[in-house]
C-alpha cells in the first residue's frame, strides 16, 4: 500500500509522529562511538580477540535501530540523514571483521566442542549487494 499526503512535509504530516531528532542524534552517537574501531580496522590493527568483541558490540548497537526508525519514505527525514553513513560503517566493521572473529570463536569454543569449526560461521554481505540509494539518507 502506498499513500501520500498533501501535507506529508508539514508540522502535522507523518514524520510529525516520530523523534527524528532523537533517531539522528542515536545515529550519529552510532557513528561517534565507532568511528575509531573502523579506524583500526582499516588500520589492520584490530586482532582476532578484539574482532569477536567488537563486531559483536557493533551488532548488538546496531540492531536496536529497527524498534525505533520509521524508515520513513527517503523525502521525509530532515536532510542529511545520518542513517546511511551509520549503516555503511556498520556494514564495513562488520564485514572486515568477521572472518577474525570466526577463528576467535572457533578457537574458544573448540576445547569444549571439538566439532565448532564445521559448525560456526559468520554473516558475509553478498557480493552482489547493492547500497541503499543516497537519496534523504545523506
Amino acid at each position: 500500500m502506498h499513500a501520500r499526503f498533501d501535507d506529508e512535509t508539514r508540522p502535522h504530516g507523518p514524520a510529525a509522529a516520530y523523534d527524528l531528532a532523537g533517531l539522528a542524534s542515536a545515529y550519529e552517537a552510532f557513528v561517534a562511538r565507532y568511528a575509531d574501531l573502523r579506524t583500526a580496522v582499516r588500520d589492520g590493527e584490530v586482532d582476532a580477540t578484539r574482532a569477536l568483541v567488537a563486531r559483536t558490540s557493533v551488532m548488538d548497537s546496531w540492531r536496536r535501530f529497527p524498534d525505533t526508525d520509521p524508515d520513513l519514505p527517503e523525502h521525509l527525514p530532515p536532510a542529511p540523514w545520518p542513517r546511511r553513513a551509520a549503516r555503511d560503517l556498520m556494514l564495513e566493521i562488520h564485514s572486515a571483521l568477521g572472518s577474525p572473529a570466526e577463528a576467535r570463536l572457533v578457537r574458544v569454543a573448540t576445547p569444549y566442542w571439538p566439532d565448532a569449526a564445521s559448525w560456526i560461521t559468520h554473516f558475509r554481505v553478498s557480493e552482489t549487494f547493492v547500497p541503499v540509494p543516497a537519496g534523504g539518507d545523506g
